[in-house]
């Protein structure tokens, strides 16, 4: 399998997000506020799972299949090109969040930006990978998409 694309794109907002919460966290335990040490003990390592989890998402063209994962290989999706009907460049709701969502008539995986490929499978479901190369991929794709 010949891989044809990869762009890695990094998690930004989750990453401040998440570090401003460790760093709330970590003000608590240093004021000492005794009420509050249960949830800087669960609270911290929830946070940094999650921080770990959605660090970034990778997207890969191979010759053969589109792929994406989160992070060090969390959460993998592939699909083969030949089960791809069309693809299309879109723009998410800000409300649609960011990680892994269902939204509508099919899955978003997102870590930044609004940015997403609308991937239209052969069996009429969809998937939004967010990515801030979007035109380039769309590009690519396109290329092995048959219309």
């Amino acid at each position: 399998m010949r891989i044809e694309y990869i762009h890695t794109q990094p998690a930004w907002v989750i990453r401040i997000l998440f570090g401003v919460s460790i760093l709330i966290l970590v003000g608590l335990f240093v004021w000492n506020i005794q009420q509050n040490l249960i949830g800087i003990a669960v609270g911290g390592p929830v946070i940094a799972i999650f921080l770990v989890c959605f660090w970034s998402l990778t997207v890969k063209v191979s010759d053969t299949h589109l792929s994406h994962y989160f992070s060090w290989g969390f959460w993998k999706r592939s699909y083969p090109l030949h089960e791809i009907s069309s693809v299309n460049i879109a723009s998410s709701q800000w409300y649609y969040g960011y990680g892994i969502r269902y939204v509508g008539p099919g899955w978003m995986y997102n870590v930044s930006g609004s940015d997403v490929l609308l991937v239209t499978m052969k069996s009429g479901d969809e998937v939004r990978i967010g990515t801030d190369d979007v035109d380039t991929l769309f590009a690519i794709l396109s290329e092995k998409i048959p219309s």
